[in-house]
């Protein structure tokens, strides 16, 4: 068993440097006095945040809703939180040293057993597992049964029924014959399915002995029959005439006309191939590099015949002998006319071949353009044929549809009339005799059945009185061990615990209630208990589920460790002194924090006072 033997808070919350040491299987109280505010008296003097510090050790979270930076004191760096756990089984000693900084989220944890480092500690978060591992108690467990604050404690008195239930369950393991309810429970909606299949059977065959009963007694004479027949060929020829009419209005001629007419637009078209295009495309190119060709030979004639002409105008003609010359020099006149003459009949001629390439290429362009627009108004006349064509196919189509529903028509009427009156009664009489050996059939499968359904009720039955032994026992032991510290307290009060029951359709009642009885004379309610009377059952309360708790935690693990924070609140200074007497005798390690003015009617008390801001044990 593990114990608290000290826990040591240095720079935490109002602390300066305070160690508290509880005595092992003795009550203490811890009362507070605040100085530094005397109208707060105990509030505010530092007492809850032992607890607090007990609660960061053990789980490395505060119970406030504040976060770890916030634990240290004002103006500090960090806080240093050390907890000494001794355990009786095997003499070892398991120390906690937590650091916590102000001015990061992170902290540190040192795990040591009997001083010496836990080497395999990975981090924070696996040492703190390693804490709850070593107590064998969960997180839930050491808030609501070993470090107690009045906002997380809920007496298991004043709980609802259903987390009652829970906690019972719990204790009593009784959530072990859970999954034999849950194949009981298989079995029996499995068989319930089965009887729902045969019933819908049952009502299926009931269903169809009575259609056929109903085709019996609307059965036809020949005479009926026959008149029913020919309404039916009557109906037929409808029909078909219907169709007659609807094949009648479908007609291809006049469509048929007009694509002989439209294709009667396509004489004196010309169709043009993309060769034939080409070909004058290709012509019309010819005729552009020829007219270059000439107009490049043109300007070269007109710059020859320029040259000359502007040679020639600087002619002098000698007064005497009137011989022609230039001043630059000799040159032959005539000559030089006679090349500029000849020029300009080569002019000519080029003019007049580039005049012809040009009539040639737009003779050459009208032919394309007629082609093309030729071609267009072929294109158009295809399209309108085909699109007219397509109505014609359509009409066609729908043609062979109604022909086609004409012969169907046609075959059924056919078929009718070579119908002959038979009577289906003996027929339906047979079915009628299948159905209700079917339905026989069904109810010995049905029967059979229910018996294995009887069966199953039968030990869900046993389950559920079974499971309720099991929680009555858990119940019982619940009260016994609550009466057993009343008693070692002194009280003269006793709890008296009504269980589960079994209703008269064999159902689990789960309602739990508690009663007081004084001197074994009922008392009515808790709630007519005094506040010093209902602090005791509070404590017995929470002693008997540490203890339960404790005994299956495993060999050597557990926690002998009630801190009780402001729980027993109502109870004044001089009875809290009584109530500390009377804890003082169940031989278990209390420490009680209560806002009661310190008196020295109990000797066991640690006083917090707080004076200039700082909290420390009053010497």
């Amino acid at each position: 068993m593990n114990s608290l033997e000290s826990i040591q808070i240095v720079n935490f919350m109002s602390h300066v440097d305070t160690t508290v040491r509880l005595q092992n299987g003795v009550a203490t109280m811890i009362c507070g006095e605040n100085k530094s505010d005397e109208g707060q008296e105990s509030n505010g003097s530092g007492k809850s945040a032992i607890l607090e510090g007990i609660a960061v050790a053990l789980l490395g979270e505060p119970l406030r809703d504040v976060s770890m930076k916030e634990l240290v004191r004002n103006e500090e760096g960090e806080t240093h939180i050390l907890a000494n756990i001794p355990n009786s089984f095997d003499n070892s000693v398991f120390t906690i040293q937590r650091k916590i900084y102000s001015n990061t989220k992170s902290s540190e944890l040192i795990l040591l057993i009997n001083g010496e480092p836990i080497e395999t500690m990975t981090s924070v978060n696996h040492g703190n597992k390693m804490i709850l591992e070593r107590l064998g108690i969960s997180k839930e467990d050491l808030l609501n049964y070993f470090i107690i604050s009045k906002d997380n404690y809920t007496s298991f008195f004043n709980m609802t029924d259903g987390f009652k239930k829970k906690t019972i369950s719990r204790f009593a393991n009784s959530d072990l014959i859970d999954p034999a309810f849950d194949l009981v429970k298989a079995d029996i909606s499995e068989v319930e399915s089965k009887i729902t299949e045969i019933d819908l059977k049952i009502s299926s065959s009931n269903g169809s002995i009575e259609a056929m009963n109903n085709l019996i007694e609307t059965e036809q004479g020949e005479e009926d029959w026959e008149n029913e027949r020919n309404g039916r060929i009557a109906d037929k020829e409808q029909e078909k005439s219907r169709q007659m009419i609807q094949l009648k209005e479908l007609d291809t001629k006049e469509i048929e006309g007009l694509i002989k007419t439209t294709k009667e637009g396509l004489k004196g078209l010309t169709e043009a191939d993309e060769e034939a295009i080409n070909k004058l495309i290709k012509e019309i190119e010819e005729c552009d590099t020829n007219i270059r060709e000439f107009e490049a030979e043109e300007s070269e004639v007109s710059r020859s015949i320029k040259r000359i002409t502007n040679s020639l105008m600087g002619l002098i003609t000698c007064p005497k002998c009137k011989h022609e010359f230039l001043p630059e020099g000799e040159i032959d006149v005539e000559a030089e006319r006679k090349k500029a003459e000849n020029g300009k009949l080569d002019l000519a001629d080029i003019q007049e071949d580039i005049k012809n390439e040009r009539e040639i290429k737009e003779e050459v362009k009208a032919d394309k353009a007629k082609l093309e627009k030729d071609q267009d108004e072929i294109n158009r006349i295809n399209r309108e044929v085909n699109r007219l064509e397509t109505q014609v196919e359509n009409i066609n189509n729908k043609r062979s549809t109604y022909e086609s529903k004409i012969e169907a028509i046609e075959a059924e009427i056919e078929n009718i009339k070579a119908e002959k009156y038979t009577s289906k009664i003996g027929e339906y009489k047979e079915k009628i005799k299948g159905y209700k050996a079917d339905i026989r059939k069904y109810e010995t499968e049905r029967k059979s059945i229910e018996t294995k359904s009887g069966d199953y009720e039968g030990k869900l039955v046993l389950l559920q009185k079974f499971k309720t032994y099991l929680a009555n026992k858990a119940i019982g032991s619940i009260e016994y061990n609550i009466n057993q510290f009343l008693s070692k307290m002194g009280s003269k009060i006793a709890l008296r615990i009504e269980g589960y029951s079994m209703t008269t359709k064999g159902k689990i009642n789960e309602r739990i209630s508690s009663h007081i009885t004084k001197s074994g004379e009922e008392a009515g309610s808790l709630g007519k208990l005094s506040s010093g009377e209902k602090g005791r059952i509070v404590v017995g309360e929470i002693l008997t589920f540490q203890q339960l708790i404790n005994d299956n935690c495993g060999a050597g693990k557990g926690l002998d460790l009630t801190y009780l924070d402001e729980i027993i609140e109502s109870v004044d200074s001089e009875g809290i002194s009584g109530t500390m007497k009377s804890l003082n005798s169940v031989n278990k390690t209390i420490a009680v924090v209560t806002h009661a003015t310190y008196n020295d009617a109990y000797d066991n008390t640690i006083v917090i006072e707080k004076v200039n801001d700082i909290s420390k044990i009053k010497s």
